[in-house]
């Protein structure tokens, strides 16, 4: 099952436990197992709790016992990108970059999804093929992005955003 503090889609496993990237593993790890693989923690689906790994309140619950502690937790916002099956990249096509309107269809499959939406991507390693490409030209995926992040503030200490400098306008122009 997919593992990580947030929900993630059952894509991401899908894709990490293909052949090319298994034989990847077995050159690095040759005594991994399959059920070590646990797909992309960077390819959430929703910035709700795992159910793998509990509910929203454990997580909150164990924010208190590590303060209690004399702990921080330090969770993952991932802002450049979601997962391929997120809900929201059928319902709101528009809240992630899209195939420029003067390429014809069918779009190239390393850039885009088959709806036009595009693979997230930095511009020195190509696309990530279980992700898909916010786009904050648009206000709503502002929106719906600043709720996420509240979210996650909400459970944590701090924050780590991964990949934030993606989200400058002169690197989304170079991706």
């Amino acid at each position: 099952r997919p593992g990580g503090v947030w929900t993630l889609g059952p894509y991401g496993l899908y894709q990490s436990r293909s052949p090319p990237l298994r034989q990847g593993y077995c050159d690095v790890l040759p005594d991994y197992r399959m059920d070590d693989i646990i797909g992309s923690p960077y390819a959430v689906v929703e910035y709700a709790t795992n159910p793998d790994i509990g509910t929203d309140a454990d997580l909150s619950n164990l924010r208190q016992r590590l303060n209690r502690l004399g702990m921080k937790l330090m969770l993952d916002f991932v802002p450049n990108h979601s997962a391929v099956d997120a809900p929201t990249v059928q319902s709101n096509p528009e809240y992630y970059v899209r195939a420029p309107q003067n390429l014809n269809q069918p779009w190239d499959p390393n850039k885009y999804l088959p709806n036009g939406v595009a693979y997230g991507s930095d511009p020195y390693s190509g696309a990530w093929t279980d992700t898909a490409q916010w786009n904050y030209w648009n206000q709503q995926t502002q929106s719906l992005m600043l709720q996420n992040l509240m979210k996650v503030a909400s459970f944590a200490d701090a924050i780590r955003c991964d990949m934030a400098m993606l989200l400058l306008n002169d690197v989304i122009q170079q991706t």
